[in-house]
């Protein structure tokens, strides 16, 4: 993400100013209070979801009861971190807090199967089906109701969300890789990109035309929307679409990082912006169970749990969804948070950007536009060079912006 003098975003990485006040131990006071959560078998089912834009899916019924017919396999890499089995657990519920141990316990597990089927994969590239069926069985559902939050937009002030994609490309040098001939065609044409957040603007033309008039964008591969039950991802905050822009816009100024992937838009937050860490692990075990079917390449998840750690997390019962799609080669971008301020300048991570298994991203300046800049909650940034991580996303004089 990078961000102008005019206060213009590519990325979203904070948080608003309500959630960034959510202090660590307000967090652990607030899930000690929530509902105690019933301990559910481990391989519980998989919700199982209704493809609106393509019939063609496979919903898995159940963890343990896939069929077990083994793909053909082909050569590729992969490596794997090795996960602490005994992590700072932050949910206090009795029966959450063992199912989060059953998911950790089981990281192990998936790691040895990852090391056993490393090089292998399914026909063109795929996650190989034979690893998906062995992982499913020892995901656990812990039903996690710890509270999850959006990262905050950056918001211009003429109230329109452009993604500034065209200042991003230039700092990364996709505009150079896009130009060189040996990369020609590498653009996500053949994979799936998915993005958990506040569901996707269906129609929109940042996302490709709608040829046969259902009012679904036809590269919307699969939706679904786990806060409420049902397959209508329609976005109506606008964070989800801004960020499926980043990822995967066609427009031809504004380009997405892959403008040719599919997408899978999940809307892990109701309408009113409240979302917990059970929609988002099952939206996981989902990509788990189908990454194959879809050739998944990579999950973007720009929300967390508003606290900051400097040490590998495992938290919440979605570590061990997390293990997996690492073993399936999967690559996860959570966003990293940025609470430096909040915390007493102590450096770290949102979770899940602290979880092993997770790239943590955040937001730089575009280039040298002076300084200090001084934000709303106190944080300073002195320097305002493309190096150097923006302290806080709370500027001055932002207005609201939409992408309906």
């Amino acid at each position: 993400m990078s961000i102008n003098a005019e206060n213009s975003l590519s990325f979203n990485d904070s948080l608003t100013e309500a959630q960034e006040s959510l202090t660590s131990y307000r967090l652990d006071s607030q899930i000690a209070n929530l509902e105690e959560v019933q301990p559910q078998l481990e391989a519980t089912s998989v919700l199982p979801l209704n493809n609106e834009n393509n019939e063609s899916s496979t919903n898995p019924q159940s963890l343990g009861t896939l069929n077990n017919n083994v793909l053909g396999l082909s050569n590729s890499t992969f490596t794997m971190a090795t996960v602490d089995t005994t992590p700072l657990l932050r949910t206090k519920a009795s029966g959450e807090l063992e199912l989060v141990t059953n998911a950790v316990n089981h990281i192990n597990q998936i790691n040895t199967l990852s090391a056993l089927y490393a090089g292998q994969t399914g026909p063109s590239g795929r996650p190989l089906q034979a690893l998906i069926n062995q992982l499913l069985p020892l995901l656990t559902t812990t039903n996690s109701r710890a509270p999850v939050y959006l990262d905050n937009v950056l918001q211009r002030n003429s109230g329109t969300i452009i993604p500034q994609t065209n200042q991003s490309s230039s700092l990364i040098r996709i505009d150079q890789f896009r130009a060189d001939p040996r990369f020609a065609g590498i653009n996500g044409n053949g994979f799936s990109a998915v993005v958990l957040d506040s569901g996707i603007n269906r129609n929109h033309p940042f996302f490709g035309p709608d040829a046969n008039g259902d009012g679904i964008v036809d590269r919307i591969v699969y939706q679904y929307d786990f806060a409420n039950g049902d397959s209508n991802a329609q976005d109506v905050d606008g964070h989800g679409s801004n960020v499926t822009s980043i990822v995967a816009s066609q427009d031809s100024v504004y380009r997405g990082m892959a403008p040719n992937a599919n997408i899978i838009a999940f809307k892990v937050f109701t309408d009113a912006g409240g979302g917990n860490f059970s929609y988002i692990e099952q939206a996981l075990q989902w990509i788990v169970a189908n990454a194959a079917t879809y050739n998944i390449a990579s999950i973007n998840m720009s929300l967390g749990d508003s606290s900051n750690y400097n040490t590998n997390q495992t938290l919440y019962g979605i570590s061990d969804e997390l293990a997996a799609l690492a073993a399936l080669n999967v690559t996860v971008v959570s966003a990293s948070g940025n609470s430096f301020y909040e915390f007493g300048g102590a450096q770290g991570n949102s979770y899940p950007a602290a979880d092993p298994n997770s790239l943590s991203v955040g937001a730089v300046w575009d280039g040298n536009n002076g300084g200090p800049i001084n934000f709303l909650d106190g944080a300073a940034d002195f320097t305002t060079e493309p190096i150097v991580l923006l302290a806080s996303h709370k500027e001055v004089a932002l207005k609201p912006i939409s992408l309906h």
